[in-house]
């Protein structure tokens, strides 16, 4: 009785594609040309829209001996006179995340187009999810590997690219949050003192803004304290009131 295998559903938005590198024996008595020897390399490529992972995993398939042996006649590296050295086991490599925008700041985007995505792309890379990927690979199979990558996936976080409408939003939406902060911090002490009685809490703000006995409150008058009535709108007012009161009072 043979064992049926069914097919898992694949997302209608996901690209799923897995593809192969071969093995390669590239030693060379010059260092800056001998690349050594590498097996097969797997490529699991998971794509949604612009974005993309790609996953590594390094099968240990050496080349076939004659074909190991022909790609360096002569090779003088101890452990290659009969072929490949002894068999390896698979291990996982990096995850590539491919995005059309930085993923963070000062992350710099390739030069050409990306052989993945096919535009501009940006690319991080690292390798603490390898053993995880590779564990579920051996335990659970591929739908396991493909769901993980997907997660992944809708984990990173692009930025806008720089210099495009999005950035400038971007840019200009962090500006103001800034300036709104810092306002906020300068008259949270306003804020606060004008809860209860105002009367009495602005002239104590006076005090500690001015220096000056209560006495002098006079000389702030009526528009300061309609002005902090409205904290939201007014504040700049208040400011502007404060401080006419301080060159008054300075002017003595």
């Amino acid at each position: 009785m043979s064992e049926t295998w069914p097919l898992g559903a694949v997302p209608a938005d996901e690209l799923r594609v897995i593809r192969f590198k071969p093995a390669f024996h590239r030693c060379d008595p010059d260092p800056a040309k001998d690349y050594g020897i590498g097996t097969v390399t797997m490529l699991w490529v998971l794509r949604v829209g612009d974005l993309a992972v790609v996953w590594e995993v390094f099968t240990g398939w050496d080349l076939p001996t004659d074909a190991f042996k022909a790609a360096v006649p002569g090779c003088i590296h101890p452990l290659h006179q009969n072929g490949a050295p002894g068999p390896r086991e698979a291990s996982g490599g990096a995850v590539q995340w491919h995005t059309p925008g930085p993923q963070y700041e000062g992350h710099e985007g390739s030069q050409e187009p990306c052989s993945i995505t096919g535009g501009t792309c940006y690319v991080s890379s690292g390798f603490l999810l390898a053993s995880e990927l590779l564990d579920l690979l051996r335990i659970e199979g591929d739908d396991a590997v493909w769901k993980r990558l997907r997660e992944l996936l809708d984990e990173v976080k692009v930025l806008p690219e720089p210099g495009s409408p999005e950035a400038k939003l971007a840019d200009a939406a962090a500006e103001l949050e800034a300036s709104i902060n810092d306002r906020n911090d300068r008259w949270e002490p306003v804020r606060q003192a004008i809860t209860g009685d105002w009367v009495d809490d602005m002239r104590q703000i006076v005090e500690r803004r001015l220096g000056v006995e209560a006495g002098s409150m006079a000389v702030i008058g009526d528009p300061a304290y309609s002005a902090v009535l409205d904290a939201d709108h007014q504040l700049e007012v208040a400011r502007d009131a404060i401080a006419a009161a301080r060159a008054r009072v300075e002017a003595g």
